[in-house]
């Protein structure tokens, strides 16, 4: 399925219009079913698109939201998404969505596999739209380059919402190993939009455009399914 490429002059600019498209969205998802979902990307990504969100006019009670991925560390760590999430979206009228964390107090992801996948059972996939960052390796949510979680987590058969992922340490990964939504999950979405950002992850994206081994880079598994809409939104 070919993606569709917004190009913005700034960044706040491709904050302000993703947050009006995800706004109009999830009414409209809202009009059409008892319930709807976010999925809030990791990183530095989604901190003011969420804030653009939580002052929008929903029915947030009805809304589900969680995160692409998540750092193995409690919601009070800052490196934590949903602490971030919960900073940046989950406040005022916002605060009524109802929240499902993919962290949990088992001593590594692998542990909580189980746990986090029976969790987030309770999404409405398909009546959910998704927000993903991309780094200059080619990883979305924590679907590392390299990763021997990748044969799983990009299986669309896995059967499973989540994988355990340890990312070697490195700028782009950090110290931690990870939980990350899985390719089953991501395409069960009814849209995903792709935030990028400056020259570097423009190149990177065009590199992605150009292969096809998925292992290289998982951003292009995203990019070369045809089961849900991608919209890719960069800015300088």
């Amino acid at each position: 399925m070919p993606h569709q490429w917004q190009e913005f002059s700034d960044r706040q600019a491709l904050c302000s219009e993703l947050a009006a498209t995800m706004g109009a969205g999830l009414a409209q998802a809202l009009a059409q079913a008892p319930s709807a979902g976010l999925i809030a990307a990791g990183g530095t990504t989604a901190p003011p698109v969420l804030e653009r969100l939580a002052a929008m006019d929903l029915d947030w009670a009805r809304v589900w939201v969680t995160v692409s991925d998540e750092r193995w560390v409690n919601a009070e760590h800052e490196a934590s998404n949903e602490r971030m999430v919960r900073d940046k979206l989950l406040r005022g009228p916002a605060a009524r969505a109802n929240f499902i964390p993919i962290y949990s107090d088992h001593a590594s992801p692998e542990a909580a596999e189980t746990h986090c996948h029976e969790r987030l059972t309770a999404m409405p996939w398909r009546n959910s739209l998704c927000m993903l960052g991309m780094g200059t390796d080619g990883h979305a949510a924590s679907l590392f380059p390299g990763t021997a979680a990748l044969t799983d987590a990009l299986n669309v058969n896995f059967g499973r919402l989540c994988k355990a992922v340890y990312p070697e340490a490195s700028p782009i990964a950090g110290p931690y190993p990870r939980m990350s939504l899985t390719l089953m999950a991501l395409i069960q979405t009814r849209h995903i939009y792709l935030v990028i950002t400056g020259a570097e992850k423009r190149a990177a994206f065009d590199r992605a455009l150009l292969g096809k081994e998925e292992r290289e880079m998982p951003v292009r598994a995203i990019l070369r399914q045809s089961k849900t809409p991608v919209s890719v939104y960069w800015a300088p």
